[in-house]
């Protein structure tokens, strides 16, 4: 059976992530390459914390696995 992963769940799971970050002093957001980088915008935009290009001491690093 397929299940799909719905963007109303996306959305639900970028606010979950981005509060359980909150109070975490980050450096920036990493996504990796592919499968990583839409989730890693997400919360980039939501936590207002800078996208990176490679992750940095105390980035987050953020993949679809």
């Amino acid at each position: 059976m397929t299940r799909h992963f719905t963007w109303s769940e996306f959305d639900k799971s970028v606010e979950y992530i981005a509060n359980q970050c909150k109070s975490l002093e980050l450096t920036g957001i990493y996504g990796v390459p592919r499968g990583g980088l839409c989730l890693a915008v997400a919360l980039s935009h939501k936590l207002n914390i800078k996208l990176i290009e490679k992750p940095l001491k105390n980035s987050l690093i953020v993949d679809d696995v």
